[in-house]
């Protein structure tokens, strides 16, 4: 991607993400949702970026240890680019309110971070939309796709995806849940778009902003350690999800093996949270708990 390829007549003000597994409909959204601007005569401009139009197709989910260096230096290029294009955008012409779509899984948190972070030094209003699906109902729209995404892909994915956090004294409170199940109320989410447009995020030397990223830190390093568990558990899932599928299972029972292994990866944590074993535990006993709790085995 070349910064200079973005092509606008008005300046951003808005960061908006496109958060969700593949297949959740975030492309068939932002297609849709600039119809809906354009029927409406909206004061809006939509400038949308699909990540998977410029991101190597084996880069766009991290399957082992060994690709996680490829998926970052090209993620990291990516918002390298869009910074470059914001620090030289022109800023002279207010036309239009210019909001930049981000479209990708974003499934971490720290993926979306970057990006918050990235409008806040800018001076820039920041919103995300969380498009909630079941995997089945993913692993079905994928079927009918013109570009399949391999079916392992998209499991990966779905249990790696860290869902945001909106409520309390959080940076994602802001977060649109997209309920993928209805009808997109695209009046609801432009209006929300444009109050993000003057709402923009507040420099770190705010000291309300100073007092809310204290309040989220202390939270965040008293959870480290059952996060970390949550993380490496999920890999170990979408390790075992892989298993059934080169197994030969049938992709109905793959789904539901699926659901059932992230379903005893939530007891896990819950038993960490509740007895607060998690102290001296290593990832080897998580892996062999988590083995030991499923019945199903492949």
């Amino acid at each position: 991607m070349a910064s200079n390829t973005i092509q606008t007549n008005s300046s951003v003000k808005v960061i908006c993400l496109l958060i969700g597994i593949p297949a959740a409909g975030k492309t068939t959204f932002t297609r849709n949702f600039k119809e809906y601007l354009k029927s409406v005569d909206s004061n809006l401009e939509i400038i949308c970026v699909e990540f998977d139009t410029y991101l190597p197709k084996d880069t766009r989910c991290v399957a082992t240890p060994v690709d996680v260096f490829e998926w970052r230096k090209h993620r990291d290029n990516m918002r390298t680019q869009i910074a470059t294009f914001l620090d030289t955008q022109d800023t002279s012409s207010n036309s239009k309110i210019s909001v930049l779509i981000l479209d990708d899984t974003f499934h971490y948190r720290s993926m979306r971070y970057e990006y918050y972070r990235l409008a806040r030094g800018r001076g820039l209003g920041f919103k995300q939309l969380f498009f909630e699906i079941s995997l089945e109902d993913s692993l079905c729209r994928n079927k009918t796709r013109e570009n399949k995404i391999p079916e392992d892909t998209i499991c990966n994915i779905w249990g790696q995806l860290v869902s945001p956090i909106v409520s309390g004294l959080n940076w994602e409170q802001d977060t649109i849940l997209v309920d993928t199940t209805k009808e997109f109320r695209y009046d609801l989410i432009a209006t929300q778009l444009e109050m993000a447009a003057t709402n923009i995020v507040p420099p770190p030397c705010d000291t309300k902003q100073k007092l809310i990223e204290k309040e989220v830190s202390r939270k965040e390093t008293l959870s480290s350690v059952p996060h970390k568990c949550d993380i490496f558990l999920r890999k170990v899932v979408g390790g075992m999800i892989k298993v059934a599928q080169e197994s030969g299972m049938e992709r109905e029972e793959v789904v539901k093996y699926a659901e059932k292994c992230n379903t005893k990866r939530r007891e896990v944590l819950r038993d960490l949270s509740i007895h607060k074993w998690h102290e001296g535990v290593t990832q080897f006993d998580l892996e062999d708990l988590l083995r030991q709790m499923m019945t199903l085995e492949v």
